[in-house]
């Protein structure tokens, strides 16, 4: 009987030591009192530590730290600030670049499109009625002079339907349409000049 009152007295003073909701010998305290449960250092910087813990991956700069994580691993103030300085200059240049980048790409797309003279986009398909498949779609003419646009409806061979139509200089025309019959068309094929293209149909 005494054997077993010591038992539990010694339980409840464990339990007691240990109380729900405290940081625990794998824990991370900061000193602004947010708790990191079951932390590993994952990576060591001049300006702090990343943690992984129950709440996923956070990186805490050892001001946030508590004095003995601090001594062990050697914080430094003024290396710390050295570190973050550089660090600022490397991003301000990597976004440098990455506007840069933008901009080549935007000016190359330009200059492609310069040398494409018209262009059908927006392209939309429906059957109206029975054996007729309808092709609606937009254009535009990147030239400074008006051109002439031929669509033609084809599956294995050229279908009926077939249409021109007169795109205006530096305009578009969203309203274009072509029916074809008797059967269903695989490809809408553009052509203007020496300039041709072939799109796909989907029904």
């Amino acid at each position: 009987m005494m054997r077993l009152a010591l038992i539990l007295l010694f339980g409840l003073s464990v339990f007691a030591g240990a109380a729900p909701g405290e940081p625990g010998p794998f824990d991370v305290e900061t000193v602004d009192g947010a708790v990191f449960r079951n932390a590993q250092v994952r990576r060591i910087e001049p300006d702090g530590l990343t943690l992984s813990h129950d709440g996923g991956l956070a990186k805490v700069p050892f001001s946030r730290l508590p004095e003995n994580l601090r001594r062990k691993y050697e914080y430094d103030p003024e290396e710390a600030e050295r570190y973050r300085h550089t660090r600022l200059l490397e991003d301000r240049k990597a976004e440098r670049d990455r506007k840069a980048l933008q901009e080549q790409t935007r000016a190359d797309g330009k200059r492609r499109l310069a040398k494409v003279p018209l262009r059908v986009f927006n392209i939309r398909t429906d059957r109206p009625e029975e054996r007729r498949y309808r092709i609606r779609f937009s254009a535009r003419n990147y030239t400074g002079h008006p051109r002439t646009l031929r669509a033609e409806p084809h599956a294995k061979h050229r279908l009926r339907g077939g249409r021109t139509f007169t795109i205006p200089a530096h305009g578009s025309r969203p309203d274009l349409e072509i029916v074809a019959y008797p059967d269903p068309p695989v490809w809408l094929i553009i052509s203007s000049g020496d300039h041709a293209e072939r799109h796909l149909l989907h029904w």
